[in-house]
């Protein structure tokens, strides 16, 4: 694997798109997650508070994750159309 890092005879963005997409749900779900926490524990004290914390990280969360996964359903695209209007590697010729 670390000798495609240091070649340039294939593209890395599509091998490296999945890791990339599954930290940024990871990030996601764990910034829901730690918000919801932190709503509970301020729901005891104040409860209107709580309630905005809460819905504001699960809504946050979605968003994010949303995000994460048209960035990614974007490049992908974008990839595919390269390699269909450019070529398939850095070593074909452009047209």
């Amino acid at each position: 694997m670390y000798d495609q890092l240091l070649t340039l005879d294939a593209f890395l963005a599509p091998r490296l798109l999945r890791p990339f997409y599954l930290i940024g749900s990871a990030l996601a779900l764990l910034w829901g997650l730690s918000g919801f926490l932190v709503g509970l524990v301020l729901l005891v004290q104040v409860p209107w508070a709580g309630l905005f914390v809460i819905s504001f990280a699960l809504i946050s969360a979605l968003l994010l994750f949303l995000g994460v996964r048209l960035f990614a359903e974007g490049l992908i695209a974008t990839l595919r159309l390269h390699g269909r209007v450019v070529g398939g590697g850095p070593k074909d010729p452009i047209p």
